[in-house]
């Protein structure tokens, strides 16, 4: 009783919005660059979302229970399978086109947890947002291919997702669509927060792509990175909260 109350106080003192939002960027050695446009920007994005416990976080970012309504990143998924791989598998190999065309793969409708030097990967094929200052380029749709390997670790309340689109050409054909863009390297992670007043979750995220669009606009899409994702965590923290309110988290179930 007493520790609920406790969670209670410090969710009504929890602040409402993102708190300690950064983002700030590195510049990778040549050899590092990323797609045919040698992309050598790597972004960190981070934020702490008060009031939320990390689990349900995980929760809304790996389901794929909750749609996709709520986060702004994604217009639809497309193609989604999910398999447990082993550490050194290629990806390609498991995510053939032939197994492609079977339809859900092999997961079960939770997250593997404690799964050692097996992980639990998704290939899926989005529809995803087009800047308006893109709209005219991109000809209509624009989609992207990825494989998505997800961790949590429930004693340490930590986990994370690494998301590449390298190789995931067979997944894109199986979707019947072409990948808009190479996604070298995406990373969500996230930590429980404790600030004393209130608690929450520490979410960073990383990423390293080419969007292939001419150079010109190259300058368009840095700018926009931050406000996309912070808009994304925004929808994540609110989705997250609602979540927790349930009491609800079968995707990530930790005891």
């Amino acid at each position: 009783g007493s520790q609920q109350q406790q969670q209670q106080q410090q969710q009504q003192r929890a602040p409402r919005r993102l708190q300690n939002f950064q983002k700030s960027s590195v510049r990778l050695p040549r050899g590092k660059a990323c797609g045919s446009n040698k992309i050598r920007e790597l972004f960190h994005i981070e934020a702490t979302l008060p009031g939320v416990d990390p689990k349900y976080l995980m929760e809304i970012m790996t389901s794929p229970a909750y749609g996709t309504k709520w986060n702004p990143s994604v217009r639809r998924v497309v193609l989604r399978q999910r398999r447990q791989v082993k550490q050194d598998a290629k990806l390609p190999e498991v995510f053939s086109v032939e197994a492609m065309r079977s339809p859900f793969g092999a997961a079960s409708g939770k997250l593997l947890l404690n799964g050692g030097n097996t992980f639990d990967v998704t290939a899926q094929v989005s529809e995803i947002p087009i800047p308006r200052v893109l709209a005219s380029l991109a000809g209509g749709r624009r989609y992207t291919a990825d494989f998505i390997a997800a961790r949590f670790d429930c004693e340490a309340r930590r986990g994370f997702t690494i998301a590449t689109s390298y190789g995931a050409e067979a997944v894109a054909a199986a979707a019947g669509v072409e990948k808009a863009q190479e996604l070298c390297l995406s990373t969500m992670m996230i930590a429980p927060h404790d600030g004393g007043a209130w608690n929450g979750t520490r979410l960073h995220i990383v990423t390293h792509f080419d969007a292939q669009v001419p150079a010109a606009f190259r300058r368009v899409v840095n700018a926009n990175v931050g406000k996309s994702l912070r808009a994304m965590m925004a929808a994540m923290h609110k989705r997250a909260l609602q979540a927790q309110a349930t009491g609800k988290h079968p995707y990530i179930d930790c005891p």
